[in-house]
Protein backbone atom coordinates (compact mmCIF):
# COMPACT_ATOMS: atom_id res chain seq x y z
CA UNK A 1 0.00 0.00 0.00
CA UNK A 2 1.48 3.48 -0.86
CA UNK A 3 2.39 6.02 0.49
CA UNK A 4 3.80 3.80 3.23
CA UNK A 5 6.02 5.95 5.99
CA UNK A 6 9.58 4.67 6.64
CA UNK A 7 10.94 4.96 10.37
CA UNK A 8 14.59 3.77 11.25
CA UNK A 9 15.29 3.24 14.57
CA UNK A 10 19.10 2.71 16.09
CA UNK A 11 18.82 -0.10 18.65
CA UNK A 12 21.68 -1.29 20.87
CA UNK A 13 21.35 -5.25 20.61
CA UNK A 14 19.79 -6.08 17.02
CA UNK A 15 18.93 -10.13 18.07
CA UNK A 16 16.83 -8.63 21.34
CA UNK A 17 15.25 -5.65 19.28
CA UNK A 18 14.32 -8.25 16.88
CA UNK A 19 12.75 -10.74 18.90
CA UNK A 20 10.71 -7.74 20.57
CA UNK A 21 9.33 -6.74 17.25
CA UNK A 22 8.34 -10.10 15.99
CA UNK A 23 6.38 -9.96 19.13
CA UNK A 24 5.06 -7.01 18.79
CA UNK A 25 4.17 -6.89 15.20
CA UNK A 26 3.37 -10.38 15.31
CA UNK A 27 5.32 -10.71 12.43
CA UNK A 28 9.24 -11.67 11.32
CA UNK A 29 11.56 -9.16 9.48
CA UNK A 30 11.45 -9.43 5.46
CA UNK A 31 15.14 -8.89 5.98
CA UNK A 32 17.61 -9.53 7.75
CA UNK A 33 21.42 -8.67 7.33
CA UNK A 34 24.21 -8.68 10.06
CA UNK A 35 23.55 -5.41 12.21
CA UNK A 36 20.17 -4.75 10.07
CA UNK A 37 16.05 -5.59 10.37
CA UNK A 38 13.42 -4.41 8.25
CA UNK A 39 9.62 -5.17 8.80
CA UNK A 40 6.95 -4.37 6.13
CA UNK A 41 4.14 -3.63 7.91
CA UNK A 42 0.35 -3.32 5.71
CA UNK A 43 -1.70 -1.62 8.47
CA UNK A 44 -0.41 0.70 9.15
CA UNK A 45 1.58 0.98 5.87
CA UNK A 46 5.03 1.68 7.33
CA UNK A 47 8.52 0.26 6.49
CA UNK A 48 10.10 -0.15 10.02
CA UNK A 49 14.05 -0.57 10.07
CA UNK A 50 16.35 -2.10 12.61
CA UNK A 51 20.00 -0.74 12.42
CA UNK A 52 22.36 -1.86 15.32
CA UNK A 53 24.81 1.38 16.53
CA UNK A 54 24.69 1.29 20.17
CA UNK A 55 26.64 4.56 20.04
CA UNK A 56 23.93 6.02 18.17
CA UNK A 57 20.72 4.85 20.41
CA UNK A 58 19.52 7.88 22.75
CA UNK A 59 17.19 8.23 25.39
CA UNK A 60 15.71 11.34 24.78
CA UNK A 61 14.13 9.71 21.42
CA UNK A 62 10.66 10.32 21.45
CA UNK A 63 7.98 7.63 20.57
CA UNK A 64 6.46 5.98 17.67
CA UNK A 65 2.23 5.49 17.55
CA UNK A 66 0.08 4.13 15.88
CA UNK A 67 -2.97 5.68 16.00
CA UNK A 68 -6.74 3.46 15.76
CA UNK A 69 -10.14 4.23 14.69
CA UNK A 70 -11.83 3.11 17.58
CA UNK A 71 -11.53 1.59 21.66
CA UNK A 72 -12.32 -2.37 20.44
CA UNK A 73 -9.61 -1.83 18.18
CA UNK A 74 -6.72 -0.34 20.71
CA UNK A 75 -8.77 -3.05 23.11
CA UNK A 76 -8.00 -5.54 20.28
CA UNK A 77 -4.26 -4.17 19.72
CA UNK A 78 -3.61 -4.36 24.21
CA UNK A 79 -4.80 -7.82 24.55
CA UNK A 80 -2.59 -8.83 21.73
CA UNK A 81 0.42 -6.99 23.16
CA UNK A 82 -0.43 -8.44 26.56
CA UNK A 83 -0.40 -11.88 25.34
CA UNK A 84 2.85 -11.46 23.43
CA UNK A 85 4.19 -9.86 26.59
CA UNK A 86 5.61 -6.64 24.95
CA UNK A 87 2.80 -4.14 27.01
CA UNK A 88 4.81 -2.21 29.71
CA UNK A 89 2.22 0.13 31.00
CA UNK A 90 -1.28 1.59 30.06
CA UNK A 91 -3.08 5.16 30.39
CA UNK A 92 -6.53 6.19 29.76
CA UNK A 93 -8.06 9.48 29.76
CA UNK A 94 -4.63 11.30 29.47
CA UNK A 95 -4.47 14.87 27.80
CA UNK A 96 -1.70 14.85 25.13
CA UNK A 97 -1.51 16.09 21.66
CA UNK A 98 -4.18 18.50 22.39
CA UNK A 99 -6.44 15.23 23.21
CA UNK A 100 -7.81 13.29 25.58
CA UNK A 101 -6.62 9.57 24.69
CA UNK A 102 -6.55 5.88 25.99
CA UNK A 103 -3.25 4.61 24.97
CA UNK A 104 -0.55 1.62 25.93
CA UNK A 105 2.72 1.48 25.50
CA UNK A 106 5.19 -0.94 24.58
CA UNK A 107 9.01 -0.43 25.43
CA UNK A 108 12.17 -1.89 23.49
Amino acid sequence: MFPRMHASIYVSNLDRSVEFYNRFFRMSPEKVRPGYAKYHLESPALVFSLVENPQRVSGNFGHLGIQVDSLEALDRMKSDAQEDKVLSYEEQEVACCYAKQDKFWAVD
